[in-house]
C-alpha cells in the first residue's frame, strides 16, 4: 500500500510512504502521477519516496523500471529523496546514473524522514 499527502505546506514535496510488500508497478504509479501534478501546479513538483516499512518484491529486471522512471521524472519531478532504500535498490540507482544521469542523478538517498527534511532545505533549485 502507497500512502499519499503533501509533505509541506506549500504542495511542493509530495510524501509517498510505502508500507508493507511494493514491487515496480507501485513505483510506476507513484511516480506516474508526477507529470499531472506538474501541470496542475504549474511547476515541477518533488517526491519523497519512503521505503522504512516496506519490503521490496523485486521479481524482475530494474532496467525497464529505470528507463520509464527516465521517461517520468523528466516530465515532473526536479528530486527524488528516498527514505529507507535497501542496499540492492541503492547499487542498482547508482548502476543506473551511469545510463541515465539526467534522470538517477536527480535521486538521493537517506535514512530518514527527518534526513529528507533537511536534505530538502539544502536542495538546489534546478
Amino acid at each position: 500500500m502507497v500512502q499519499k499527502s503533501w509533505f509541506d505546506e506549500h504542495s511542493c514535496i509530495r510524501l509517498h510512504r510505502y508500507e508493507g510488500r511494493w514491487d515496480a508497478g507501485d513505483i510506476y504509479t507513484s511516480l506516474g502521477e508526477l507529470p499531472e501534478l506538474t501541470r496542475d501546479k504549474g511547476r515541477p513538483v518533488d517526491l519523497i519516496v519512503d521505503f522504512t516499512d516496506s519490503t521490496p518484491v523485486i521479481g524482475s529486471n530494474l532496467f525497464p523500471l529505470m528507463a520509464r522512471t527516465e521517461r517520468i521524472t523528466s516530465q515532473g519531478a526536479r528530486h527524488v529523496v528516498v527514505v529507507g532504500a535497501n542496499r540492492y535498490l541503492k547499487t542498482m540507482a547508482n548502476f543506473g546514473k551511469q545510463m541515465f544521469p539526467n534522470t538517477l542523478g536527480k535521486f538521493a538517498f537517506v535514512d530518514s524522514i527527518d534526513e529528507a527534511a533537511e536534505w530538502f532545505a539544502q536542495a538546489p533549485v534546478a
